[in-house]
C-alpha cells in the first residue's frame, strides 16, 4: 500500500523502496511501500511490517489546533539492507502516486539512512507540510526530537 499513518506514539506507517539492496529512497520515489510498526495499524491498508529493530527511537508530538502530526526519530537502516551511503529522499502526496496519510490532507516523509534518520508529518493543512525543499533534511521540514 501507499498510505502512511501516525495513529499514536507506538503505531505509525511511512514509505520506504520496496527492495533498498536494488534502489535507493529517492530512486524508488514512484513506486515506495508503506511499512508500520505493528500489523493493521487504522488506515494502512496493504502496509508491511518494519523488519525488527529497524526503528530506533520514535518522537511523536501532534498539534490539535494545526491539525497535524509528526513522528521523527533514528533507524537502522542496514537492518533493512539500505545503504549506509543513500542521503535519502522525500515521498509526499505527489509520489508515488496516491500515497496518503490516513485522516490528513497531505503529508511529508523523509527517509535519510545515511545519517539514520526518518521523519512523518501528517497535515489537515498542506501549508503545514512543506514538500517543495526536501533538499534541506528532516531537521528543516519536520523539527523534532531525533
Amino acid at each position: 500500500g501507499y498510505i502512511a499513518a501516525i495513529a499514536s506514539p507506538e503505531a505509525f506507517c511511512f514509505l520506504l523502496p520496496p527492495d533498498p539492496k536494488v534502489e535507493t529512497v529517492a530512486v524508488a520515489e514512484d513506486h515506495a511501500v508503506a511499512f508500520c510498526t505493528q500489523p493493521n495499524v487504522a488506515g494502512a491498508t496493504g502496509a508491511k511490517v518494519f523488519p525488527a529493530n529497524f526503528i530506533v527511537s520514535a518522537h511523536y508530538q501532534k498539534n490539535i489546533t494545526a491539525g497535524w502530526v509528526q513522528t521523527t526519530g533514528l533507524l537502522n537502516p542496514e537492518v533493512y539492507g539500505m545503504s549506509m551511503t543513500d542521503d535519502g529522499g522525500q515521498y509526499d502526496v505527489k509520489a508515488p502516486m496516491g500515497a496518503s496519510c490516513a485522516g490528513y490532507t497531505s503529508f511529508v516523509n523523509l527517509i535519510e539512512p545515511s545519517s539514520s534518520r526518518y521523519c512523518i508529518r501528517c497535515c489537515m493543512n498542506p501549508l503545514d507540510c512543506n514538500v517543495k525543499i526536501s533538499e534541506r533534511g528532516c531537521r528543516r521540514i519536520v523539527p523534532g526530537y531525533y
